[in-house]
């Protein structure tokens, strides 16, 4: 049994139980993966070249809110379904504190599409620099983006600590038994002989 034992784990170890998430577009085009979006973002997005070359098949969801684009993967993502949503980030950190979805959601660290928001001042007035000033000192001074890790728990969609593991197929430790069974039987027939000898022996 230990033989057995030690040849197993070592076709456990020799196998790869790691599975490191995508970082990039690209890496969710090589995994054959579908993007789900809806209707509205995929008016921002559809312009990404990948994705407006064809490169990733692209699920729309004609539904206003962005909440629907995670739901749907939630009830579809299976064994060999790979999907993987596009929404703006405020959206998913909202949903996976509300749904307390912690650890679920992994957010690729490529930036897809990049909204702004936009403010509109009257013709010539004098408040247009001094907003530009102020908004350009904020960014340079590093505060937009500190003032958005504290409002924004980030670490909901983080990737989670905790390690996969692959099932082990039968079939991929199949030697591994018959070999056993084999050793095990050769043995057997042995220890028969060896005691049918014996008491043969005492017989004389």
């Amino acid at each position: 049994m230990r033989t057995a034992y030690q040849s197993m784990l070592f076709q456990l170890l020799k196998g790869n139980l790691y599975h490191d998430p995508p970082q990039s577009l690209s890496d969710l085009i090589d995994k054959g993966c579908k993007l789900v979006t809806t209707e509205g973002t995929f008016d921002s997005i559809g312009t990404v070249p990948r994705i407006e070359q064809g490169l990733i098949e692209v699920i729309k969801i004609k539904n206003t809110s962005e909440q629907s684009t995670f739901f749907y993967m939630e009830k579809n993502t299976r064994e060999g379904n790979c999907l993987s949503g596009i929404s703006p980030m405020d959206f998913l950190t909202y949903h996976a504190t509300r749904e307390n979805k912690r650890g679920v959601f992994f957010a690729l660290p490529e930036k897809i599409f990049t909204q702004h928001i936009t403010m509109y001042f009257s013709k010539h007035s004098f408040l247009i620099n001094r907003i530009n000033f102020l908004l350009m000192s904020l960014r340079s001074m590093g505060l937009i983006d500190f003032w958005a890790r504290q409002s924004l728990d980030t670490s909901y969609f983080d990737a989670p600590n905790d390690v996969h593991f692959v099932a082990v197929e039968f079939a991929k430790v199949k030697g591994v038994f018959v070999t056993y069974l084999a050793l095990m039987l050769v043995a057997s027939i042995v220890f028969c002989l060896e005691v049918i000898l014996f008491n043969f022996k005492k017989m004389l």
